[in-house]
């Protein structure tokens, strides 16, 4: 694989991940830790900001009652299209 961007090695070099998992499964990582979800992003933002245990609390409540259930709560609202909105 033709990298275009740097190997992140804050979680480890490339050769260690090929010498434990093989080329292919590197390549894939690779592209894992390199390419971005603004969406997911944003969502560890917010669970960093609310903590660990309000998140878990409101992600058990989204999920059993669904994303109507969290409104107006999360500083952030999730649209239809995947967008983050900052709440008025």
């Amino acid at each position: 694989m033709t990298e275009s961007t740097p190997w992140p090695t804050e979680r480890s070099s490339r050769s260690t991940v090929v010498a434990q998992f093989g080329g292919s499964r590197a390549d894939l990582m690779h592209w894992a830790l390199t390419t971005g979800d603004p969406l997911a992003d944003a969502v560890v933002i917010e669970m960093h900001e609310r903590g660990m245990r309000e998140s878990r609390e409101l992600l058990a409540r989204g999920l059993r009652d669904g994303l109507a259930a969290l409104h107006p709560e999360p500083d952030k609202d999730v649209t239809a299209t995947g967008t983050i909105t900052t709440a008025a």
